[in-house]
């Protein structure tokens, strides 16, 4: 829907060498104008009340992604993967093209992965770093679960990451698409808090990154770029510096949308509640000593009960 993104997109595809044919535009699942029924037969109960309808669209045009992948046998020709990117992605080095193709040929030669790679994501977020220097990234993969044991070198630019987030640029083979199809048809909670959290996924990561997101672009899942998310974060503050994540761009993004009232709590909105829900428990401490204790437990037992259960891939 968005034309200045997508015209964006496609001169920065082109700066980097990318033929434009092989440059084609997936129509996007605009979440708003979903109606109830189809709501109904392409999301579960929990995602309906709880996400927002740019977190149930984006997933469901990954989803169309996917089908296009598993279908690819009717085409001529037909490759076994493809690549997609999102409208927000950045693509540092001039040669990203020629990379790709070399990193994807290491997976498909290797005899440990040649048979058996599903993803090979191009740019991530999360635990990723291949010398396990995660930071601040401890914190999302210990809430969404779906930790892998990490592997560096697996081949000379490929290695299995700890846990991942972003679907800003991902190479998907045939093999995968089935898989996520199959284990995740509905729309559950944001993508790759689910999809990249499946076990039975072969997944894989490029070390260096190939891409980044583009963190002066808010994010169309229905982030929160007013009020506190627009001026507590100074935009140089990044999540580490093999990500290069901005920090206020993380916090920025939806939680959890409040039904009813249509209240969005993003993740920076989150981390102040329980700020000052500590605040307040320890200022009635000597009074009241059970708050403190009890807010702690409430603040951290309801994100986990609640990010584990919504990144639960679910089935048709």
């Amino acid at each position: 829907r968005d034309t200045d993104r997508w015209d964006k997109l496609q001169s920065h595809l082109k700066e980097k060498d990318i033929p434009p044919s092989r440059i084609h535009r997936l129509e996007a699942v605009y979440g708003k104008n979903l109606t109830k029924v189809e709501l109904k037969e392409q999301s579960t109960w929990a995602a309906r009340m709880f996400c927002t309808p740019g977190t149930i669209g984006c997933y469901l045009s990954h989803r169309r992604f996917w089908e296009i992948v598993a279908n690819n046998d009717k085409q001529q020709p037909s490759p076994a993967y493809q690549i997609v990117f999102e409208d927000d992605v950045l693509l540092p080095d001039n040669n990203f093209y020629k990379l790709v193709h070399q990193y994807v040929q290491e997976l498909e030669s290797h005899p440990d992965t040649r048979d058996s790679w599903d993803v090979l994501l191009l740019g991530a977020l999360g635990s990723v770093n291949p010398n396990q220097n995660y930071g601040p990234y401890h914190i999302p993969a210990f809430f969404a679960g779906g930790r892998r044991k990490p592997r560096s070198n697996v081949t000379d630019h490929c290695h299995v990451p700890h846990r991942p987030f972003g679907t800003h640029a991902y190479v998907l083979h045939k093999r995968g698409a089935e898989k996520l199809l199959q284990l995740a048809w509905r729309a559950t909670y944001h993508v790759d808090c689910v999809a990249w959290g499946i076990k039975e996924l072969e997944l894989y990561a490029t070390d260096p990154l190939l891409a980044y997101e583009d963190g002066a672009s808010p994010s169309t899942v229905g982030a929160v770029t007013s009020g506190i998310e627009s001026w507590m974060i100074p935009s140089s503050v990044r999540m580490d510096s093999y990500t290069k994540m901005p920090l206020g761009w993380v916090w920025n993004e939806p939680v959890l949308r409040i039904p009813f009232v249509d209240v969005v709590i993003t993740q920076g909105r989150y981390l102040v509640l329980g700020i000052l829900g500590s605040m307040f428990g320890a200022f009635h401490f000597q009074t009241h000593q059970w708050l403190l204790p009890t807010n702690v437990l409430v603040y951290f037992g309801f994100m986990f009960a609640f990010t584990r259960t919504m990144s639960r891939p679910v089935e048709r």
